[in-house]
């Protein structure tokens, strides 16, 4: 069954050809480039896609620059406390040293009070070597 539309004859009445009207349409200006056809709506949305792109694009730099600024002033504190981490090095091996100090003398003093207590009138003075620790000297 042929139908109007097949026979070559236009569009029946109340029909709308879009393919036709859209093949009709002039994509390229006069020079060849490519146009877009004049579209309210279209140019509307374009431009409040283009806004909010920009708007993310302004938040973005701005958060950026924050960031960037917070990370400047924290560099110089982190070398400052690196600084005090290694003098605090310095403090704990200085204090290790007394430690040690002090566990030889108590060594000292405890073996003169046991020669106090098992009677001997002269308590003899024992001197451990510098080099030995507590857990050494016993």
């Amino acid at each position: 069954m042929a139908t109007r539309r097949d026979a070559g004859a236009g569009p029946a009445p109340g029909e709308r050809d879009i393919v036709d009207r859209l093949m009709s349409a002039r994509f390229h200006d006069l020079a060849g480039a490519p146009r877009v056809p004049e579209d309210p709506i279209a140019h509307g949305e374009l431009s409040a896609l283009t806004r909010r792109f920009e708007e993310a694009a302004e938040k973005n730099d701005r958060e950026f620059r924050i960031i960037k600024s917070d990370l400047t002033a924290v560099r110089p504190k982190i070398g400052n406390l690196d600084q005090k981490a290694g003098n605090l090095d310095h403090k704990v091996d200085h204090l290790k040293g007394d430690m040690e100090e002090l566990g030889q003398k108590m060594d000292r003093n405890q073996a003169q009070i046991v020669e106090l207590l098992a009677g001997r009138s002269e308590p003899r003075i024992v001197v451990a070597p510098a080099s030995t620790t507590r857990s050494e000297a016993a």
